[in-house]
């Protein structure tokens, strides 16, 4: 009996340890649903330039049109090299899900065209990419179809890879017409859940069960509303479009990298954006203070400072408009080997934190206060803060 006992306690152990296994889970998505669900992909990139070797999560990409032995798909030009912030030696990769290996895919096309007249942050007025993918697979379509389909009040469905959390299924509802004034001029609005990770995804009408748009820009910087580009756009610009010549011959446009940076802020401009190399694990390396914490105007803002800032005698770096750190403290503290997660607090249109003892500030509200970052001094002797699943992806930063 004694050693019955014993074999039926072990055979408790292991049904134990077995039974996650076995947890009952939410059922995948039916019919259209279905269909938009696996037209959907991950879409990825690797850059040498960035050290990026294995591919890293990006945007979102739906197959579009089946073509010769592959498929086409259809994504944000923003997510491209097309985009200054991005490196431009990006090789691009595509799942059908974040925990399927991710598979080469050549970007055959891609524009990235902004309003030239309008110098403030706002998404561009064209914004595309084309993938094409060689595979044997069989994966379904959702045809381009025309977003006058719609009425303000018509439901949508759009799948993406928001955060690079997980596959979502997002249904929306159209709340305004193509705006013709403003900072959104030339896109409309959906409610629907997306945040970084969804640009490129597409909007899809369930009546026509065609695309209809591109998610392509957020207000606040994190979910509600989503902005979205009018498939037509992409269309008029697709327009005669040779896949098979561009399948030999990419046309992918010479981003004129020698220029002088713009006026605004990069961290600024990025906000306008659902795109980062948003890898699901966000980020590595020791932690600061913990979790991360934006107050809103409203909330308390930052506490009292402590009356001396470590770091800020010796051997200094130069810095332009805002003090220094010294090179002892740079070593120990900074640079892409040191990662920590802010707090971030808010007060008189200035967000701030704290790290190695030293107050750093900096003017626009920094899109991934969930994940990993750095401080770095660039090229050109200012401070930046950075993180390390999103290359490109800046803000400079200040010692006051």
């Amino acid at each position: 009996m004694k050693v019955k006992s014993i074999a039926f306690a072990l055979v408790l152990f292991v049904l134990s340890i077995a039974s996650p296994m076995f947890a009952k889970d939410i059922k995948g998505p039916k019919g259209f649903n279905k269909r938009v669900f696996d037209a959907s992909y991950a879409l990825y990139a690797t850059s040498a330039e960035r050290g990026f070797t294995k591919p890293k999560f990006l945007c979102t990409v739906t197959a579009f049109q089946k073509y010769a032995d592959g498929y086409l798909f259809l994504g944000a030009g923003h997510c491209t090299s097309e985009n200054l912030e991005l490196p431009d030696d990006l090789v691009f990769f595509v799942a059908t899900d974040l925990i399927h290996v991710p598979q080469p895919v050549e970007l055959i096309k891609t524009e990235l065209i902004e309003d030239l007249n309008n110098k403030a942050p706002h998404p561009p007025v064209v914004d595309y990419a084309v993938f094409y993918l060689k595979t044997k697979a069989k994966i379904p379509t959702i045809a381009l179809g025309d977003e006058s389909s719609l009425k303000i009040g018509s439901k949508t469905v759009n799948v993406n890879f928001s955060e690079g959390l997980a596959k979502f299924v997002s249904p929306g509802i159209v709340n305004s017409s193509v705006s013709t004034t403003g900072e959104m001029t030339g896109f409309y609005g959906v409610q629907m859940f997306d945040s970084h990770g969804a640009s490129g995804s597409s909007v899809i009408d369930p009546k026509t069960k065609k695309i209809v748009g591109l998610v392509i820009a957020g207000d606040d910087g994190e979910t509600l509303p989503a902005w979205i580009e009018p498939i037509s756009t992409v269309e008029e610009h697709l327009k005669g479009a040779d896949f098979g010549q561009l399948i030999a011959k990419p046309e992918i446009p010479k981003v004129d990298r020698s220029e002088e940076e713009p006026d605004y802020d990069l961290g600024v401009y990025a906000l306008s954006f659902w795109h980062g190399f948003n890898g699901g694990s966000h980020g590595s390396g020791s932690h600061g203070s913990g979790g991360s914490h934006i107050s809103r105007p409203g909330e308390p803002s930052h506490p009292p400072r402590p009356g001396e800032h470590p770091g800020h005698v010796g051997e200094q770096h130069h810095h332009e408009g805002g003090r220094s750190i010294d090179r002892d403290t740079y070593a120990r503290y900074c640079g892409r080997d040191h990662l920590f997660r802010p707090e971030i607090y808010y007060n008189g249109g200035f967000y701030s934190f704290v790290y190695a003892g030293i107050w750093f500030e900096y003017e626009t509200e920094w899109i991934y206060p969930g994940e990993d970052v750095f401080v770095i001094l660039g090229a050109d002797g200012f401070y930046y803060m950075e993180s390390p699943v999103h290359p490109g992806v800046v803000v400079q930063v200040w010692i006051p």
